[in-house]
């Protein structure tokens, strides 16, 4: 298995909210961005 980390960058936080803490526990993942157009809801996530 390789040491690379893989950039990840999630657009639209409904669903794909989800996915936030399984990239953030994977150890080859690194979180670089999140994107949703609403800025309240954004920083709630």
């Amino acid at each position: 298995m390789s040491d690379r980390k893989v950039g990840v960058g999630i657009v639209g936080l409904g669903f794909g909210a989800e996915f936030i803490p399984i990239y953030q526990a994977h150890p080859n993942a690194r979180m670089h961005a999140i994107c949703r157009r609403d800025e309240a809801e954004l920083h709630k996530v």
